[in-house]
């Protein structure tokens, strides 16, 4: 039967089980399809593309510190940047972000991201200590996990805002 949720199961005559998309029900009326439209609730576009644009802005970084020549900041950079694109491409690859609608993704993936990057880069100092470490874990959460999130949870909305 249908049930709330991105794929549901269907079990039908002799146990056999087939599988078949389900809608989720979206509260938001400003798509072109209504209030049901399944290009509103798909959060994969959004997704992909602030990767690419996350992966975009740490490339620009990278290459005005290398132009610097502060090699350790590239090392920080670099390894934090690769670290959160790592975590969220893992959850997108995992499918958990994939399974909400696009205005009500779950914040954690970003947070988790963002405590992980924050981590390693703050291990990555030249003397470490317990309390940096865990300020930038929470900071970086908190700071570049929930700024992604917020983005992706709303650009849809800003999007359409803006061309209107």
């Amino acid at each position: 039967r249908m049930c709330r949720g991105v794929l549901a199961v269907e079990r039908g005559w002799r146990n056999a089980t087939r599988t078949r998309l389900a809608v989720i029900p979206s509260r938001d009326t400003d798509s072109p399809a209504g209030p049901a439209s399944t290009a509103r609730l798909d959060p994969a576009p959004e997704l992909i593309g602030s990767l690419a644009l996350v992966a975009i802005l740490a490339s620009g970084a990278l290459l005005g510190l290398m132009i610097q020549g502060n090699w350790l900041k590239i090392l920080r950079v670099g390894t934090a940047s690769v670290v959160y694109l790592g975590v969220l491409l893992a959850e997108l690859w995992r499918g958990t972000m994939l399974r909400t609608a696009a205005n009500r993704l779950p914040y954690w993936p970003f947070g988790v991201a963002g405590g992980a990057a924050g981590a390693s880069s703050g291990l990555i100092r030249p003397m470490p200590s317990l309390a940096l470490v865990s300020v930038q874990l929470v900071s970086a959460a908190l700071l570049l996990g929930g700024v992604h999130w917020l983005s992706v949870r709303w650009w849809r909305r800003l999007r359409t805002h803006i061309a209107s």
